[in-house]
């Protein structure tokens, strides 16, 4: 998980027996997403990028 989750939420989840790798944040070794959504009544469409690689949410 990225470094920029909490140290407490870390420190839980080992505690709690899972094996946990931090990375340094916005990692690329975590993927990206990227996204659109169509308001169904009015055609609304509202998008986002990810930060972790190249892309725009942009309308027209």
């Amino acid at each position: 998980m990225e470094g920029r989750v909490a140290a407490e939420v870390i420190a839980e989840l080992k505690r709690r027996g899972h094996q946990v790798n931090v990375v340094e944040n916005w990692s690329q070794v975590m993927g990206s997403a990227h996204g659109i959504v169509i308001h169904p009544e009015n055609g609304l469409r509202l998008g986002g990028s990810d930060p972790r690689s190249d892309g725009a949410a942009i309308g027209y």
